[in-house]
């Protein structure tokens, strides 16, 4: 409640901005006086409400009849100030236009004054609820929940999981690094509240190393009402074990006087518990007499606040969550209490779920475990189990809590908006910062990434992996703790909530925020609810679905009902398009995300969202232009057109934009003529993400390429520059175009493409740009010499390729000599394409301490070795170098990488022998494209290796013991093997592989027979030519998957191969026409995918493939047969089965699919001949029916389909396809009910 009005709008500050609309007419000023009066007296008696946390239900009920009042009326503030918007963009002329102006609020001002009248009646019920209001105004709501303060006594059942935490700690505290003279070291804990903190510091304040370390330990509990005094007066009491009273009574300067007497010469440890204060004069303070401790002297201090650590300017200890197997440990202590839980396995399994629930907490675990501690029913657990966290009798959320009580107004709202996200879901700081200004939780003038940071301080919301949906997409991602997800429910009061989550339809009437999850069905069942919402101002889809799509049902009946939406996301649907229809009434949208759809046009309505301020198109790649009539989006500020093809000539005022993201896609093309300037960059101060600039040999001059101005560009994190054409005239005018054309030093990321100069100008390579990670120097076929690169402090990634003119790397490439060893943070360094490149100068035991991976690729020329202190190289590729030192006369052999762990060796023509032995931390092992190699002894690699993988060595033989064949050599340690284009290669012996899981046979013409390593889980055997048989001695029990492609002389597959290969789920079998049959006993009885394409003689012996013994099977699918009639008895298929596919089936004519209870979905791809689906027999289960380039398909069944089928694709199908186009049809109406409905690949 008590955030619940600020959640469900920009409450009543934003309506206040929009009072000078109406001045011009007493009356309009007597009314918006009016309003403005009500709007004011209301906001302050709701800011008590809240700061008091009032939770009194005749109270609650007002205030949820106060918000739909203050919400309508922030609606109608919007609606006028659209519409003056609207008006001056339609009318010129001052006169002309405020006539219209007053037309439009005249027709308001019946809304006006039913919207004052309604306040005006809270107003006066606020009044009879004045004496319960006064009273728990003046004494609160019952006090917030508050922590017990903490001791420093251990919980003698111990600390689980902390060990390493515990040792760290102890480290520093007995370091021999004393602190600087005149202070001490300070060690923050940080973490969520109930992670815990006190807990680890009692740990260490307690051990026997510390108390005989230091002279004096002392512990307080500082909790939220910061007081010096206070704090000073228990320190002193625990030094002394006592204080005289008139000390203890006396001011905060005699008891720091006293203080320092005490700690005068003495090392001592103090542990300051539960900081919140975040006053850095506060804390210099406190710590005034600390200074006259002997060196050494250390605090511990835990906190949830980041703020508070780094204020101390220290390291912190960052408290995670625990493990599984921790958690476990700590609940049974508590839980089992003297039981075994070994006697109790219905209670051990309830339990794990229980810890489950927690997410590593360990308050969370031991308090559930309290719960449990005398209860040995399993209902009673079970219950627990099935219960939310916040509704149990405990103190987990209390304690939560108090990081939420502890925010500001603005923070509190903020933070109750992302109850949207389900548990678990990654979202993004912009994402979430925008969608906040979208719905004025925030404005835009306030720093919304500060406010991000500050819950992220906290621990209220944690830093998650890096996340990508796709590899160019990647972005810094966080989450909140499963727990911190429920309190942030509880405190939104449900005006934010997941549609998956709300049970009750009536509760969505009072719902402002709504997120749901994606499906593949159209939304429309879900979304029914929805309609006519009149209060919902978000609505969101989580976790992508690649093959989501909205109805037309959805994007044209129940979405333009939403007309207080401030923000939507369409983002994810594979629709090519949206209706006009579906904008025209969303007036207020501020935030509208097209992310990831087909679309090819936006449509022309979204010109008139005059208040839209973010507009999200990322990936949308077959969007090439921008409506004209953009330029009327005056309010628009952040624009993401990343992915597109999208031109740079967008309609719109760019300087005008606060953040306009851009991609290397978006191309800055300059132009030879006056078109296409460099100097149209130079006003766009705004620019956001990556920025390419093109056809730069169109720049006259070093004065005409400044006025680009990219020096101020100070958001741009990636920069471009791309040359193209013949050599230039002057390379000097070629090294001051590019020397103008200097970024900001924020840039992360550079490529130089085609630069025409001699030689880079001198910012390349200087230190200032210590945030440049990546640099890519590309096709500068002029420069003679690298730039000095070597003391770029941040760069990890470096590629330099197609420079023709240079011939060696010399100290100049490494920089000026200096203490810092050069390219300290480099982790990738490629050379690539450098025919002229004939030597490598290594400063021996200096570069390079921190790379990781080495390419050099199709440098011919290049001679001498490879840098042999490389400590941390973990992948090494060399390609086409045939003359480089580690291939000397046909050798390759390679030392000093001792740590190497992946080896990458293509088109090395004269490689005739690999020896590798001493490479002990050699994992994966690749040889591509060398033809003369002719052996590998498999005993001499090194036994860390896990990976081979040999293509395109024609002459290659395997060298094996002489013993293999006998299976007595069963120590080898790979575990994938990859042999592809090795036409030498006749067998594999099944003993010499016991560990091999993942064998990966291609295009090896002369092997005859395969035999399976027992240990495997995954074969693939392709274009093998000569393979006449599979053949199995011994079970491969882990054998999951079984794919056999283009095997022409294939005659049989393992005999018994039902009890030899028992976990095998999915087979593929293509294109082996000698394949008669499966052998004696059948399939193995787990299988759940079956495909057999183009194995004709297979499929005739179908009768005694046995199908209906394997209860498992789900997929099935049949490819390239001369059929006629499939699917009828004589395939035996179980019911299991859930979809079937049928493809390339070209004399196909009648299917049955009675019988199949299971099924769902149903693909038909391919049938030339096949006219119509069977009358009778589709199954009441079918939820996906798709036909594609069916060109006979006329009709569907007469009685219609099934009234399970959601989702219908009809594909190339000339001659039904009208028939659905035509709403008078009697297919149409066949169909007319489906809730996703796509006819020749475009959303009906």
């Amino acid at each position: 409640m008590d955030i619940g009005l600020a959640v469900g709008g920009a409450f009543l500050s934003s309506a206040l901005d929009f009072l000078n609309l109406f001045r011009g007419r007493r009356q309009d000023q007597r009314l918006l006086k009016k309003l403005h009066i009500n709007l004011l007296a209301l906001r302050a008696v709701v800011h008590h409400i809240e700061i008091q946390q009032i939770c009194d239900e005749d109270i609650r009920t007002w205030l949820n009849q106060l918000q739909d009042a203050v919400d309508s009326a922030d609606n109608l503030l919007d609606e006028i100030s659209y519409e003056v918007v609207r008006v001056k963009l339609l009318v010129s002329g001052e006169e002309t236009s405020q006539q219209v102006r007053f037309c439009c609020l005249d027709s308001m001002m019946p809304k006006l004054e039913e919207t004052i009248e309604t306040l005006e009646d809270l107003e006066k019920q606020m009044h009879c609820l004045t004496i319960s209001l006064k009273a728990q105004l003046v004494t609160g709501k019952k006090d917030s929940p508050k922590r017990l303060p903490s001791t420093s006594l251990v919980d003698e059942s111990g600390v689980f999981g902390r060990y390493q935490e515990v040792e760290e700690i102890i480290r520093k505290l007995l370091s021999s690094d004393d602190a600087a003279q005149g202070s001490s070291d300070v060690i923050p804990i940080v973490g969520l509240g109930g992670m815990g903190k006190t807990t680890l510091a009692r740990a260490v304040y307690n051990d026997k190393r510390i108390k005989q370390h230091f002279n004096i330990t002392a512990w307080v509990c500082v909790s939220e009402e910061y007081d010096a005094f206070r704090i000073t007066t228990t320190l002193l009491g625990e030094i002394i074990g006592s204080l005289d009273s008139k000390v203890s009574a006396s001011n905060l300067n005699q008891l720091q006087i006293k203080l320092s007497h005490r700690l005068k010469g003495k090392r001592f440890l103090f542990v300051l518990d539960d900081v919140w204060n975040e006053s850095y004069t506060d804390w210099d303070e406190l710590r005034c007499p600390f200074v006259h401790g002997r060196e050494g002297s250390r605090i511990i201090l835990t906190t949830r606040k980041e703020s508070v650590a780094m204020m101390m300017g220290s390291e912190m200890i960052q408290l995670k969550s625990l493990s599984e197997e921790d958690c476990w440990s700590l609940f049974k202590t508590h839980s089992f209490e003297n039981r075994d839980p070994n006697e109790y396995p219905e209670l051990e399994v309830a339990g794990k779920q229980i810890v489950g629930k927690c997410k590593g907490l360990p308050l969370a675990v031991k308090t559930l475990a309290g719960l449990l501690r005398s209860k040995s029913n399993i209902e009673e657990w079970e219950r627990l189990l099935r219960s939310e966290i916040w509704e149990l009798p405990s103190d987990i959320l209390p304690v939560l809590k108090l990081s939420y009580n502890d925010l500001s107004p603005v923070l509190k709202r903020c933070f109750a908006y992302c109850a949207l996200f389900p548990k678990d879901h990654p979202f993004g700081r912009d994402e979430v910062v925008q969608l906040w200004i979208a719905n004025g939780l925030i404005t835009q003038g306030e720093s919304g990434n500060q406010y991000f940071l500050e819950l992220r301080s906290r621990s209220l919301l944690q830093k998650a992996s890096d996340f990508s949906l796709f590899k160019w997409e990647a972005r810094e991602v966080f989450l909140m703790h499963d727990l911190v997800n429920d309190l942030a429910q509880v405190v939104s009061a449900k005006l934010c909530l997941r549609l998956e989550d709300c049970p009750r339809p009536h509760i969505l009437k009072r719902v402002r925020h709504l997120s749901y999850l994606r499906d593949c069905y159209g939304e429309f069942d879900k979304f029914k609810s929805l309609s006519g919402l009149e209060y919902l101002r978000t609505l969101i889809p989580v976790r992508i679905n690649f093959y989501s799509f909205l109805s037309k049902k959805v994007v044209y009946d129940i979405l333009p009902t939403l007309t207080s939406l401030r923000a939507l996301s369409l983002s994810g649907y594979q629709n090519h398009e949206f209706p006009d229809a579906l904008f025209i009434n969303l007036k207020h949208l501020r935030y509208l995300d097209f992310s990831r759809t087909k679309i090819t046009k936006l449509p022309d309505s979204v010109c008139t969202l005059y208040n839209l301020q973010t507009l999200l198109l990322l990936n949308c790649w077959g969007l090439v232009e921008l409506p004209p009539e953009m330029q009327r989006l005056i309010n628009l500020r952040h624009l993401d057109i990343r992915g597109t093809g999208i031109s740079w000539n967008i309609p719109l005022q760019k300087s005008k934009l606060q953040i306009l993201l851009l991609s290397y896609s978006t191309r800055f093309v300059v132009g030879a003529c006056s078109d296409s300037r460099i100097e149209e960059l130079g006003e766009l101060q705004n620019l956001h993400g990556s920025l390419s600039i093109s056809e730069l040999q169109n720049v006259v001059n070093g004065r005409e390429a400044i006025k680009g101005n990219m020096k101020d560009k100070k958001h741009l994190e990636e920069l471009s520059l791309s040359w193209s054409g013949i050599n230039a005239d002057d390379s000097q005018i070629e090294r001051e175009i590019l020397d103008k054309l200097k970024p900001d030093k924020n840039i992360k990321k550079l490529e130089i493409n085609g630069y025409r100069g001699t030689k880079f100008p001198d910012w390349f390579g200087d230190h200032s740009f210590s945030k440049l990670v990546s640099l890519h120097l590309r096709k500068c076929r002029d420069c003679d010499s690298l730039p000095a690169l070597g003391q770029l402090p941040s760069l990890k990634h470096l590629s330099v390729s197609g420079m023709h003119r240079i011939l060696q790397l010399t100290q100049e490439f490494y920089g000026s000599v200096s203490s810092v060893p050069p390219f300290r943070a480099l982790t990738n360094l490629v050379f690539k394409q450098m025919p002229e490149l004939i030597e490598w100068h290594v400063l021996e035991n200096e570069s390079f301490p921190q790379l990781k991976h080495l390419d050099i690729i199709n440098c011919p020329k290049l001679i001498g070795e490879l840098p042999k202190s490389l400590p941390f190289l973990a992948t090494l590729r060399i390609s086409g170098c045939p003359k480089l030192g580690v291939l000397p006369d046909g050798q390759v052999e390679i030392c000093g990488l001792t740590n190497l762990g992946e080896l990458r060796i293509s088109n090395c023509a004269r490689l005739r022998i690999i020896r590798i032995q001493k490479m002990q931390q050699l994992i994966e092992l690749v040889i591509r494209n060398c033809p003369d190699l002719m052996s590998l002894t498999i005993l001499s690699l090194p036994v860390t290796l896990e990976k081979i993988h040999i293509s395109q060595c024609g002459k290659l033989e395997l060298e094996f013991p002489e013993d293999s064949m006998t299976g007595s050599c069963c120590n080898m340690f790979f575990e994938e093997l990859r042999l592809e284009n090795c036409e030498s290669l006749r067998h594999l012996p099944f003993g010499f592989f016991p560990r091999v899981h993942t064998l990966i046979v291609y295009s090896c013409r002369h092997l005859q027979t395969l035999s399976f390593p027992h240990g495997i889980d995954t074969l693939e055997v392709e274009r093998c030519g000569n393979l006449k048989a599979l053949t199995q001695k011994l079970a491969a029990p882990s054998l999951k998957y079984l794919w056999v492609y283009d095997c022409q002389k294939l005659k049989a597959l393992p005999d018994y191969m039902h009890e030899l290969l028992p976990s095998l789920k999915n087979l593929w079998i293509s294109n082996c026409p000698e394949l008669e049959s499966f052998p004696d006993g059948g399939l193995p009885f787990n299988i759940e995918i079956l495909d057999i394409s183009s194995c004709q003689n297979l499929i005739t012996g179908r009768e005694e493939w046995g199908l209906q013994r394997l209860p498992y099977l789900r997929c099935f699918r049949i490819y390239g047969s001369d059929e006629t009639s499939i699917l009828d008895e004589s395939w035996k298929l179980p019911q299991s089965i859930q979809t079937i596919t049928i493809e390339g089936l070209p004399r196909l004519k009648t299917l049955s699919l009675q019988g199949l209870t299971s099924l769902a979905t149903l693909e038909i791809e391919d049938c030339c001949q096949l006219k119509s689906l069977p009358e009778v027999g589709l199954p009441s289960s079918l939820s996906v029916l798709k036909i594609s380039s069916c060109p006979q398909f006329l009709s569907l069944p007469e009685n219609g389909l099934p009234s399970s089928v959601c989702r219908l694709e009809i594909n190339d199908c000339p001659l039904l396809t009208p028939r659905l186009h035509n709403k008078k049809e009697e297919d149409w109406l066949k169909i007319a009910g489906i809730h996703t409905l796509l006819i020749d690949y475009e959303l009906v």
